[in-house]
């Protein structure tokens, strides 16, 4: 394969959450032991490029196997139906797809919201044969991705904008970018090579102090990153404006300690005539995490003054002297350490921008859409799902509820029946959402250039991310289409802001950039501004790991299902790419193949694909069987066990489960009053602790353990990794190679009955 052939294909599959150079944990949890697995993903892998190929076709097993060798088939047949089950192939809105040849099924799933997440699920379903009914609460789709028309009052003058997301982040295997592809929608390919940054009076920053500013940022987010680590569970509680003005504060004392040394060498050694010195302090900087560093902020600037007055006249005849000038009376104005503190101030906006937060917050065709149909109570039970809206009550087999977490949040928001989970609670409460806002603005020309982007600085800390960052839609739009990106504590207070108190912000702020260049701004047709956090059917932008959460565990729990009955799917179920709309877009097909899955299991039928090499006996003996009933059964009871929505109505009421949870790990105690009173049952997320696509399966590990040995456990610093080896290098527990000993499984049963399980009172025999 050519070498960049190769190159996007690798792309592809990671995107799309495999594994690049083996198989998933889904997959590998399905093989024997001698099944030759290289030829298997090289076989699988091969199946995803042909689709993406032509992502408007469907890929049929038949076409699939074409130029596979004979003696690979069952690898193909086992390959594909993984990847069509689990929508890494035959997806969308192309007709080809839509009319794939599907049975009819006859069960039913109510999809709760319209945004991304939902209406591919919805889809995905669709395609495969399922009856599938849509509720959304507003009076469109597309959720939190909404694009606008915009037009002046005669109709002279129109464009689009999105007012929500807009940027598809990488093309090679992003789900959004097969759908345009599907629907023959252009992309535009954003610049973000030469992005200027201006002050507020039209000066342009330093390109290479810029430069030099991200590189030390970048830098100062890898410490941040060991730093937490390093902290164990306190680290959660560090805030990553904490960490990065701590880490910054010394690099920047460092750095002006060094110029100093600079500056007085210089000084000595100065030859000959005259000089003028012009010392510029920056004492007054903005920032109070800098403050102590403020007398070491001078910059000197020396001229000479024997310069003569006709090499003057001939450097001012030169081309580009007014912007010299310019630069030069910014250097006067502005000290080196001023400008590095300015440029990270907007980086910092920049990165709230990325998780529509403050850095504080941070560690359809065919398918029924009902609209203005906001949803109230959703009960769910072993029958089936009801869900009460607006518009009526919706009775289906299973839900899938895609509401945005800022909804999730409120108190008033849909209420579930049973409630939901204590973990999954948790994690709604510890996950943050923050807010993005724009205003967009609909002029009668471009004035701004060719720039894809361009910034502005703020010399104000507190308003870093007030304007911070313009994108220009001239390109894709229509029409001469600026949209002004507000982020941080700058986006929660522009709430409240009049729209033309905004708008008036933003033009005087264009005027300063561009009138010293010579330019003259419009004054703008039509203008837009957005207020996510106000907007009832979202309260905010997107999902960030706020201070006190877990991150990828608290993602992974909100993705859980509650039972086979009621899934979740949208961008804050997703630890691989969550804030995301393309993360959104893959979790409405995941959680569709998880449905099907359901749906298949309940039938008595498996569509997961049985990966077995040939030659081995399709059906398994008695005593096979009767083991496998047996771990079933140990299996459910562990789950119940540590899954509060299976205890009995009655007994749920101001109980929680487990008892304590830490990281990975999470421990329910033994009954009071038993032999058992000292001990614990633990549970592990090894899942949590991999990397890459590999998080995403669960892979839980269960042991007893002596309830000082759990206190020890949580006290100990360096994060899970750290404690995992504590716990079988130093405390000897066994988590792999053997299933719970006889001690261990009298403590599950001793637990389930105390706890009152439902499945207690179906063990009548107990686990032998």
């Amino acid at each position: 394969m050519h070498r960049r052939g190769q190159h996007v294909q690798l792309g592809q599959q990671h995107s799309m959450g495999l594994d690049v150079y083996g198989m998933n944990d889904h997959e590998a949890g399905l093989l024997a032991d001698d099944l030759d697995e290289e030829m298997y993903f090289q076989v699988r892998n091969h199946i995803l490029a042909r689709w993406r190929a032509d992502v408007s076709s469907f890929l049929s097993e038949e076409e699939a196997a074409a130029k596979i060798m004979p003696k690979h088939r069952h690898l193909v047949t086992t390959a594909w139906r993984y990847l069509d089950l689990h929508g890494y192939i035959n997806w969308g809105v192309a007709a080809a797809i839509m009319a794939r040849p599907s049975p009819q099924r006859q069960e039913s799933v109510l999809v709760i919201g319209a945004g991304l997440a939902g209406l591919s699920a919805a889809r995905q379903l669709s395609n495969h044969g399922y009856r599938v009914v849509v509720v959304e609460g507003s009076g469109r789709p597309g959720g939190r991705v909404f694009t606008q028309r915009l037009e002046t009052a005669d109709g002279s003058s129109a464009a689009v904008a999105d007012l929500g997301g807009s940027i598809i982040t990488g093309i090679d295997g992003n789900p959004l970018a097969v759908l345009a592809k599907q629907l023959d929608i252009p992309l535009h390919n954003i610049s973000s090579s030469d992005v200027p940054l201006y002050l507020r009076d039209g000066s342009q920053l330093d390109t290479n102090v810029d430069m030099q500013v991200e590189a030390w940022f970048n830098q100062l987010l890898d410490r941040s990153a060991a730093l937490r680590d390093s902290l164990g569970q306190g680290g959660d509680a560090v805030s990553l404006q904490s960490s990065l003005d701590g880490l910054w504060s010394r690099r920047e004392a460092r750095v002006c300690r060094h110029e100093q040394q600079q500056q007085q060498q210089q000084q000595q050694q100065q030859p000959g005539p005259a000089y003028n010195i012009i010392i510029t302090s920056s004492s007054s900087s903005s920032s109070s995490s800098s403050s102590s560093m403020a007398r070491c902020s001078s910059r000197i600037q020396v001229y000479s003054s024997s310069s003569s007055q006709q090499q003057q006249q001939q450097w001012q005849q030169q081309e580009g002297y007014q912007e010299q000038q310019r630069q030069q009376r910014l250097a006067d104005s502005l000290g080196s350490q001023q400008a590095r503190q300015l440029l990270m101030q907007w980086h910092l906006a920049n990165i709230e921008f990325a998780n529509a937060t403050r850095l504080r917050r941070l560690s359809m065709r065919g398918i029924p859409v009902f609209y203005n149909a906001p949803a109230r109570l959703l009960q769910y039970s072993s029958a089936g799902v009801q869900v009460h809206t607006d518009a009526g009550v919706f009775a289906a087999d299973a839900a899938l509820v895609t509401i945005p977490l800022g909804v999730l949040k409120r108190p008033d928001s849909m209420a579930f029946q049973p409630p939901l989970p204590p973990r999954k609670r948790a994690a709604i409460r510890r996950l943050g959402f923050g807010c993005l806002n724009k205003v967009v603005l609909l002029f009668p020309h471009c004035f701004w250039g060719d720039k894809d982007m361009f910034g502005h600085v703020s010399t104000d800390a507190r308003l870093r991310g007030l304007y911070y960052l313009f994108y220009t839609y001239d390109s894709i739009s229509g029409g001469a289409v600026l949209a002004a990106l507000v982020a941080g504590d700058a986006a929660v207070e522009f709430e409240a802001k009049p729209e033309a108190q905004a708008v008036g912000e933003v033009l005087q702020l264009l005027r300063g950039v561009f009138e010293p260049q010579g330019v003259t701004v419009p004054q703008p047709l039509q203008a837009v501004c957005t207020r996510w956090s106000s907007d009832p059917m979202c309260y905010g932008s997107y999902s960030s790991v706020a201070v006190g959460s877990s991150g990828a565990a608290d993602y992974d729990a909100l993705a859980q299902p509650l039972g086979d009955r009621v899934f979740f799917a949208g961008e804050a179920t997703t630890s691989r790419y969550p804030a995301t709309m393309h993360g959104a877009f893959a979790t409405g097909l995941r959680e569709a193949a998880n449905i099907m899955a359901a749906f298949a299991e309940q039938r008595g039928e498996d569509v997961r694909p049985k990966l077995m090499p040939e030659g081995l006996p399709e059906e398994a003996g008695p005593a096979c069987v009767a083991a496998g009933q047996q771990l079933v059964k140990l299996a459910e009871l562990l789950q119940q066990v540590f899954d509060s929505s299976m205890v009995d109505a009655d007994q749920r009421e101001g109980w929680c489960c487990p008892d304590e949870e830490f990281g990975v790990f999470a421990a329910v105690y033994g009954p009071p009053g038993t032999e058992f009173e000292d001990q614990a049952l633990l549970a592990v997320n090894l899942a949590a602790l991999r990397t890459g696509s590999a998080k995403h399966a669960p892979v839980v590990v269960y042991t007893s353990i002596a309830r000082h040995q759990l206190e020890l456990l949580k006290d100990i610093p360096g994060g899970d990794e750290r404690r995992l080896g504590v716990l079988t290098a130093e405390l000897g527990v066994k988590l792999v190679g053997r299933p719970l000993d006889g001690h261990g499984l009298r403590l599950l049963e001793a637990i389930v009955q105390h706890r009152g399980l439902l499945a207690a009172a179906d063990d009548e025999q107990g686990m032998e």
